[in-house]
């Protein structure tokens, strides 16, 4: 079989020249563009290496763009342990230790004794040992908190704390720290000497709260000092809770405001007409037909009447006016006064006079603020005595009123309400209302303002009280400020019987 005979083109149709010309010349706009597939394939290593490197690069900000998610969730992790990286400190005798391992390492490096340098690697692996152990002593530790249903101001509350230890072996020399809200060290800690493997203990402390309202727990504060004591390792953990304090409660002599109120002195659940039933009896000659509780007579197949429990006929209404004044009238009545004095001393005067009107501004509310929770302590103490002394009590404010609470049963829901109970602007202030065939007690708060005091010593915080039977109108006036930081009470009783009464209540 005959060979084909090889093509021969001739040299002017294309040289390697033309040829080598044509694929690194500029690309005309008809060329096919199938043709850059060789262009590539022919392009120098270092080409082919940056457009790699570009596209790897494109790939990993399309990957990173489409799932934002997992981005965020590795920089809430770092966050987080951050947050909780253990705190690391030498205690008193640890510096000490410190101290002498150093001039043990001098001493041992000058003189070249062998005896030195034992004693030198002794002391480093007792400091090493005592970081190592203290890890482990906090090694999946956790922490519990147990609160009380309620708690007062003034009266120390009981808290407890558990401690779980999760980790097979024990948990020696931890110290917890409880900590509230805005709080860097507290007074009272639970101390857990050891928590065998797999186990929880349970420790209390007393807390003595100074304010009512929500207390809001943080975090807690796991420290130890095993074994040596040299070391102390410490581990935040966040632990939220909330508890509600309540108001102070003090003894007051609520006869005074009740007087010789109908119904004072009976006990505080007693039979005969009302809206709560007591149980059931067997019928007697006398009852009233309306109330035999056929249902159950069918059953038993005997008369069988429902018995009732009476209401208390004294009932108690406090009102407390939580209207917070505005204190800025100093600083405007001193800046109207001092006005031509400020014109010819210059700005330097017209600052001073501003910062002493903002000063005093701020004593006055801080001295309304404390006044105010005078009063609020004196409706829970008088609630509170009213109950025991047998008559019903709520608490009316210019915004709301608490539940009535009958005599007998607890005095949580007004403590409760005073515990939540804020203050108000008294530009906006609905009015105080007080209803019909009750004993009104009134309860303002007053204080002495900065400008009063400045002239005239004011007496200590009081109570004073003036009991009257009278018709007062039912809408109380806002506050107006007082010489002294007291809380001024007034007693009137209110009855259905009296047209006038009732024409201003209504």
């Amino acid at each position: 079989m005959a060979e084909p005979e090889p093509r021969v083109f001739p040299a002017s149709a294309a040289s390697p020249e033309t040829a080598r010309g044509d694929r690194t010349g500029p690309r005309s706009p008809e060329r096919d563009p199938d043709s850059s597939a060789a262009v590539d394939e022919d392009a120098p290593g270092e080409a082919n290496e940056g457009r790699a490197r570009r596209e790897k690069t494109a790939k990993k900000e399309k990957k990173s763009a489409s799932n934002p998610k997992k981005k965020t969730s590795k920089t809430r992790k770092n966050t987080s342990k951050k947050r909780r990286r253990r705190a690391f400190r030498f205690t008193r005798e640890g510096k000490m230790f410190l101290a002498v391992t150093f001039g043990v390492g001098l001493a041992a490096v000058n003189t070249g004794n062998n005896l030195l340098y034992l004693v030198l690697g002794l002391m480093l692996s007792l400091l090493l040992v005592s970081g190592t152990l203290s890890d482990v002593a906090l090694w999946r530790a956790k922490v519990e908190r147990v609160l009380p249903k309620r708690a007062q101001v003034g009266r120390p509350s009981v808290i407890s704390l558990r401690l779980t230890n999760d980790k097979p072996v024990p948990a020696y020399a931890v110290e917890i720290e409880d900590l509230a809200l805005d709080e860097d060290h507290a007074d009272r800690r639970c101390f857990f000497l050891k928590v065998a493997a797999r186990g929880e203990q349970t420790a209390t402390y007393r807390r003595v709260p100074t304010r009512r309202g929500w207390l809001r727990f943080e975090r807690m504060m796991l420290r130890t000092r095993y074994p040596f004591g040299l070391i102390e390792k410490g581990w935040p953990q966040r632990v939220p809770g909330e508890l509600l304090v309540y108001p102070a409660v003090v003894p007051v002599d609520v006869r005074r405001i009740l007087g010789g109120a109908e119904g004072l002195g009976t006990p505080d659940r007693r039979l005969g007409r009302g809206a709560e039933i007591d149980g059931l009896r067997e019928h007697r000659e006398g009852d009233e037909a309306r109330s035999i509780h056929w249902r159950r007579s069918a059953a038993l197949d005997r008369l069988v009447v429902r018995e009732h429990t009476a209401e208390a006929r004294a009932r108690l209404t406090l009102l407390l006016d939580e209207a917070r004044p505005s204190f800025d009238g100093f600083a405007e009545s001193a800046g109207s006064a001092a006005d031509e004095a400020v014109r010819s001393a210059g700005s330097a005067a017209d600052e001073a006079v501003r910062s002493a009107g903002s000063a005093a501004d701020e004593a006055d509310a801080a001295a309304w603020d404390e006044a105010f929770e005078v009063a609020v302590s004196e409706a829970a103490s008088l609630a509170h005595a009213a109950l025991e002394a047998g008559a019903a009590v709520e608490v009316r404010t210019r915004r709301g009123a608490s539940a009535l609470v009958l005599p007998g049963s607890p005095a949580d829901p007004i403590f409760r309400f005073l515990a939540l109970l804020e203050t108000i602007p008294s530009h906006d202030a609905p009015p105080l209302t007080a209803p019909r065939g009750s004993v009104v007690h009134r309860i303002a708060v007053s204080f002495g303002s900065a400008q009063s005091t400045s002239t005239s010593k004011s007496p200590s915080p009081s109570t004073s009280a003036s009991a009257s039977p009278s018709t007062s109108p039912s809408t109380s006036p806002s506050t107006s400020p007082s010489t002294s930081p007291s809380t001024s009470t007034s007693t009137s009783t209110s009855t259905s019987s009296s047209a006038s009464s009732s024409s201003e209540a209504e």
